[in-house]
């Protein structure tokens, strides 16, 4: 039988710097939309009010961006890195993903009654499911996809930069006074956001396939590893 890696998790890495430092980064995923969307919603009175707590929000996701870089290279250089980290240190990247969309959504749709930032949830939402789905089936399999492939940065690219972007974009914007740009410029970044995020999803796809039908058993410290093409013995 395929000789799955069981995944331990120590009680001694909860409570090591990158990942107390994730954690940070979850918290500030509620901070964030709190502080954009009350500066949005509840200072509306005060032009300047507004955009001193949409711009905290916003120094929230930078905050965010920079202890994810930082818990990275401590947990490199000091070996810090854990089982538990690998599976919670992306988590609090696409929740942080979800947020800038949904408040951008809730931002555009009050601007201009548009759905199209809905439609990029959806496929996002549906995406990060059911490539959660596959990495288990994946290791079920006997196999798993190791590191971060050029495509899946890729997307994480164009959705950070964009959706970024449209989040700021009524800090420099009359948007009032100009609702048929704003509307154009969101839904073409948009499209974009969704075409790049379904190339990575077939992308992804086609590389559990090909994994599976390679039938190698690559888990470490399998000892079937060594087994041709993996089959059961």
């Amino acid at each position: 039988m395929k000789q799955r890696k069981k995944i331990r998790v120590k009680k001694e890495d909860f409570f090591t710097i990158p990942n107390i430092l994730t954690y940070f980064r979850f918290l500030l995923v509620p901070v964030f939309m709190i502080l954009y969307l009350y500066g949005f919603y509840y200072c509306r009175d005060s032009s300047i009010s507004q955009k001193v707590f949409e711009w905290l929000g916003i120094a929230s996701v930078i905050l965010a961006s920079l202890t994810d870089f930082i818990d990275g290279k401590i947990a490199r250089k000091f070996n810090m890195i854990t089982e538990l980290g690998k599976a919670i240190d992306p988590l609090a990247d696409k929740f942080m993903q979800l947020a800038i969309a949904v408040v951008v959504g809730i931002t555009y749709f009050h601007y201009t009654s548009n759905w199209t930032m809905w439609v990029l949830i959806a496929v996002f939402v549906i995406k990060e499911l059911s490539q959660f789905a596959l990495i288990y089936i994946t290791y079920y399999h006997g196999q798993y996809l190791n590191g971060a492939k050029w495509y899946g940065k890729i997307s994480t690219f164009v959705f950070d930069v964009l959706m970024i972007a449209c989040l700021m974009l009524p800090l420099f914007f009359n948007v009032e006074a100009n609702k048929m740009i704003y509307n154009n410029w969101i839904s073409v970044c948009s499209i974009i956001v969704i075409c790049v995020l379904i190339f990575a999803w077939i992308m992804y796809i086609l590389e559990c396939r090909k994994l599976w039908r390679s039938g190698i058993n690559n888990i470490p410290g399998n000892n079937s590893d060594n087994n041709k093409g993996g089959k059961d013995k």
